[in-house]
């Protein structure tokens, strides 16, 4: 419990997630104690914040263009090596399961190896100020419906 909803924690642990100069990729990580402050902080004198808006009101993230709702996140911890070859067949069911969504993205760390699944994505370049400590991969769905 306490005084904060769920919810509203779920939001925060996003802005330090994407955001923040903390490594939070695990449950044991420790958070100074402005991490989330000094997130909200960045992300509101960032380009970002001109569509987030502020934690605290009801159209938290509702005023982003649609193009940035146009894509859902795969989160894997791991993918079993007697899987890897078919990883891509899961990929049409994931989009089946959100068809207004075009596009679908992936992170992974800068060491993991490379898997097949990935051989459909694109890499996306990061910003010259990007923190994230992750490789960007995105996928368009028409790319998994190709010869």
């Amino acid at each position: 419990e306490g005084p904060f909803s769920f919810d509203f924690l779920m939001k925060l642990t996003m802005v330090l997630h994407w955001w923040g100069d903390v490594d939070i990729s695990s449950p044991i990580s420790e958070l100074p104690e402005d991490g989330f402050r000094s997130a909200l902080l960045r992300l509101r004198h960032s380009e970002e914040g001109l569509f987030v808006g502020h934690p605290n009101s009801p159209t938290w993230l509702a005023n982003l263009p649609p193009h940035a709702k146009d894509v859902f996140c795969i989160n894997m911890m791991c993918l079993d090596q007697a899987y890897q070859t078919q990883a891509q067949d899961f990929m049409l069911p994931a989009f089946s399961l959100y068809p207004e969504k075009d596009y679908c993205i992936i992170t992974q760390p800068h060491t993991a190896p490379n898997t097949p699944l990935l051989n459909a994505f694109s890499i996306v370049p990061p910003r010259p100020e990007n923190t994230f400590g992750h490789v960007l991969y995105l996928v368009h769905r028409a790319a998994l419906l190709g010869p």
